[in-house]
């Protein structure tokens, strides 16, 4: 493709993730290329990087374009993100077959625009410079303090791949040495003892590492708070949201195949995503339950029963931004607060799962207090039989490296401070 047939495509993309309201953008993405399969793969390499660039830098991009036009905001991109001169714009914008139109005369009036006033960051509103909306900026400044442009920083970047390594089948340095001779050069990760990260992006679902189930893509941040579960063997665990099992399937190793997990979602989709991964880790130990609801009979069949309930609950996304960049300026207030509720009642309705003694473990994949530390604050002062356990006993018993990310008996990774995507994590005990 030439370099305006690759724009063009690159700006009918833009106006198809603005206006939908249901679909992320890697979803749009993916289907577009599924259905113009001529498109080949550097070419979908270059309108990916430069899609996820306006998005990246959207709040920016909108600010100096006055406006969410796609052709406006490439336009900005080109100039102000690639440094692009406006002899080369003219000629992308060059009214080709397969390239976009020429440049009417308001895109002509905005060009001149930018290059007679250069962009000044420091004239930007704060929420504009981090690239943050600007409804949550209190929040995050009560949060992060001094350290709020260096987290949101971290969360507008693109993430590693991190990879979990099967215990059930193999080893972490047997796959580190396999991924090596392929010439791939993955890290240890940080943390976590099963993980591996790759820095740049490669064809992992297409290997036979996984293809064989001895890896599964999980980010770091994930495969912690799974650890931290602490699910024994022999144990029953309950994994209440469990959607197509990525901590399910972590769990699972830890208990050597021996318990019970019940991986329980009353999404259907999701849920059946999960038998064909159990079948190829080899996992043996866990049972799938399709919920009908919160007053589904699994909840009175199994009262008081579980050794470990896992709340993973439906929440912002926040915490994993940096993978999804255009899902934080679809995200509103009353999202999330339906958000909230919901989490109020599931976290309710799994502490009655919890046998005496049993944990029950609270994760979100969100950095919002409101979701994280009130919702557990909320519940704790409601349910004097449980108690919060101080969870860097935990971590140390388990992970034993240092954790930066503990504060208050909670965990709280991010991006800027674990080098993970974005989890809380709380651990809590009935003690009746």
């Amino acid at each position: 493709m030439r370099s305006s047939a690759r724009l063009q495509t690159t700006i009918e993309l833009v106006d198809k993730i603005n206006i939908s309201t249901n679909q992320s953008a890697n979803k749009i993405i993916s289907n577009h290329f599924r259905k113009n399969r001529y498109i080949g793969a550097k070419d979908r390499r270059q309108i990916s990087l430069t899609l996820f660039s306006i998005i990246r830098n959207q709040a920016k991009l909108t600010w100096v374009a006055g406006s969410q036009s796609a052709r406006l905001l490439a336009i900005a991109h080109h100039t102000i993100i690639e440094n692009l001169s406006k002899d080369q714009i003219l000629s992308l914008f060059d009214g080709s077959e397969y390239g976009p139109n020429s440049l009417a005369e308001n895109e002509l009036v905005f060009l001149d625009k930018i290059f007679k006033k250069p962009l000044k960051i420091e004239e930007m509103p704060n929420w504009c410079q981090i690239e943050m909306p600007e409804w949550i900026m209190s929040d995050l400044t009560k949060k992060w303090g001094s350290t709020l442009f260096e987290e949101t920083l971290a969360l507008n970047t693109p993430a590693p791949m991190d990879l979990r390594v099967n215990l059930l089948k193999t080893d972490r340095l047997l796959v580190r040495d396999k991924l090596e001779k392929e010439g791939i050069n993955p890290k240890l990760t940080q943390y976590s003892s099963v993980g591996l990260r790759i820095e740049h992006r490669v064809n992992i679902l297409g290997s036979d590492l996984f293809k064989n189930g001895l890896v599964e893509i999980q980010d770091e941040g994930s495969q912690l708070v799974s650890l931290l579960v602490d699910p024994q063997p022999n144990m029953l665990v309950i994994d209440l949201c469990a959607g197509s099992g990525g901590k399910t399937l972590a769990m699972a190793p830890i208990m050597e195949n021996t318990g019970k997990i019940f991986a329980c979602d009353i999404n259907e989709k999701r849920l059946s995503r999960l038998l064909p991964r159990l079948k190829r880790a080899h996992v043996t130990n866990v049972s799938k339950v399709l919920l009908t609801g919160l007053d589904d009979s699994f909840y009175t069949e199994f009262d008081s029963s579980a050794d470990r309930v896992v709340v993973d609950v439906p929440c912002s996304g926040s915490g994993v931004w940096r993978r999804n960049p255009d899902e934080k300026w679809k995200l509103s207030t009353e999202q999330l607060s339906n958000y909230v509720k919901e989490q109020s009642k599931l976290i309710q309705t799994g502490a009655k799962l919890v046998s005496q003694s049993g944990r029950l473990i609270y994760i979100t994949c969100s950095i919002l207090p409101i979701e994280n530390e009130d919702q557990i604050n909320t519940f704790l002062s409601k349910n004097k039989n449980f108690r919060l356990i101080n969870i860097k006993n935990i971590w140390q018993n388990l992970i034993g490296k240092i954790s930066p990310t503990i504060e208050n008996k909670f965990l709280n990774l991010t991006p800027f401070s674990s080098h993970t995507d974005g989890f809380f994590c709380a651990i809590m005990e009935r003690v009746d």
